[in-house]
């Protein structure tokens, strides 16, 4: 429209709806904070999140269902029930892009985009916006406000001329501007022609934040951005990410401990990391009794237990061993070996007898062979006889007297009788 034209029938008829529009974006601009809940958020996880192009549509590439995700495993039943994920799957939940964790077990916030439509499962991404919620700018004399779902603008006025629009003033001025004045539109630094009739461009600032710090300052040219797009750093538990203006960081989520904040969390990238265990917790450590350490990013070794049957994880001590490995004892004529549990003896082998079974370490231990059979007998002379003993370790002798020894018997033994003794 040339400078001093008037806006036709329309534009009149959309300057009444649009200065309604104005006058409520305000109010739904402030209700629309972020609201998180219980989650975690990295929002560098996904390299690219925050890539592409200004004027890239929002529309084809965004989504609500995940990537890679298996049906029935994954993302939420009919009820909206949490389930287990596939390690690796992207989905968006709103505006949020979610990735699962690389055990399954959960879903983790990478990025919380501008507005749902500008979240990307495929690829991985957050769009970047368009514009800022509620914020305004100028197309030479048309005033314009940033749309919902900040992916483009929509007609809020039509000015005189560009010279009496200003985004600042959330209004078309009555009189143009002043020569000299600055503004910004956008990102954009601009100082108001001699001629009043239009802004000349200075220069182009890194955000508009950085451009209002210039107008705040007084300065013509832009103020330096404090941290990069997308950076992330670790203040002390805190992990804060450089805010959409570069101003400064701004915070993403408060982590158990400083320990437990990672910028390059393996398979998610920052991330406050879930603890390992919970203080004062216990756990058996291959036959050594732990506990969770003061970082809780896992267990520290207290005690050598011996086994992990002898670990009270409860009462956060060690169960009394009832042997040592590689002990033996005898039970009778059973052979015992100390179990791999240090609980209690198993037999390892029956020896002939419990004479012949000795206990100890195990260079001692063992079933000795027997001297004599079972049964087993002679005659040492006519009135003696010698017969092995119920310990089988060696021969008892039997004194015959005068019956004698019946050395033809078998086994050999003592005569019955005299009568016998007379034969032999």
């Amino acid at each position: 429209m040339a400078p001093g034209a008037r806006p036709h029938a329309k534009a009149v008829a959309r300057r009444l709806v649009w200065l309604g529009v104005a006058a409520f974006l305000p109010v739904l601009g402030s209700a629309c904070g972020r609201m998180l809940g219980d989650v975690d958020v990295d929002t560098q996880a996904l390299q690219g999140v925050t890539g592409g192009s200004d004027g890239e549509a929002a529309g084809g590439s965004a989504g609500s269902d995940p990537v890679g995700a298996v049906a029935g495993t994954g993302g939420r039943d009919g009820n909206g029930v949490e389930g287990f994920c596939d390690a690796g799957a992207v989905r968006c939940e709103g505006a949020a892009l979610e990735l699962c964790s690389p055990d399954g077990a959960r879903w983790i916030t990478t990025a919380i985009c501008g507005s749902p439509t500008l979240c990307s499962a495929a690829p991985p991404r957050c769009i970047p916006p368009t514009c800022a919620l509620d914020e305004l700018s100028c197309d030479g004399a048309v005033l314009q406000v940033c749309n919902a779902n900040r992916d483009g603008w929509q007609l809020l006025d039509e000015c005189a001329s560009a010279a009496h629009c200003v985004p600042r003033s959330r209004q078309c001025l009555a009189a143009p501007c002043r020569a000299g004045e600055l503004t910004c539109n956008q990102s954009e630094l601009q100082r108001c022609a001699d001629d009043e009739l239009g802004w000349v461009p200075l220069a182009t600032c890194d955000s508009q934040q950085l451009c209002e710090a210039a107008l705040e300052s007084g300065a013509s040219e832009c103020v330096a951005p404090t941290c990069a797009l997308g950076e992330q750093r670790c203040v002390e538990s805190r992990l804060e990410r450089c805010n959409d203006g570069r101003t400064g960081f701004e915070p993403v989520e408060e982590c158990v401990n400083p320990v437990l904040c990672q910028l390059s969390l393996e398979g998610v990238g920052a991330a406050c990391e879930a603890p390992a265990c919970e203080d004062g917790q216990f756990a058996c450590l291959s036959g050594a009794l732990g506990l969770c350490n003061a970082d809780r990013t896992g267990f520290d070794v207290e005690q050598f237990c011996g086994s992990e049957a002898l670990c009270d994880v409860l009462g956060g001590s060690c169960i009394p061993a009832e042997c040592q490995p590689g002990e033996f004892r005898c039970s009778g004529a059973d052979l015992e070996l100390c179990n791999t549990d240090l609980t209690g003896f198993e037999r390892e082998e029956q020896c002939a007898s419990a004479a012949l079974c000795r206990g100890g370490s195990s260079d001692e231990a063992g079933c000795q062979a027997p001297a004599c059979a079972p049964g087993e007998a002679e005659c040492r002379s006519r009135r003696i006889l010698l017969r092995c003993n119920d310990d089988l370790t060696g021969f008892d002798e039997v004194q015959c007297g005068v019956r004698g020894c019946d050395e033809d018997a078998d086994p050999p033994e003592c005569n019955r009788s005299l009568l016998g003794a007379f034969l032999d």
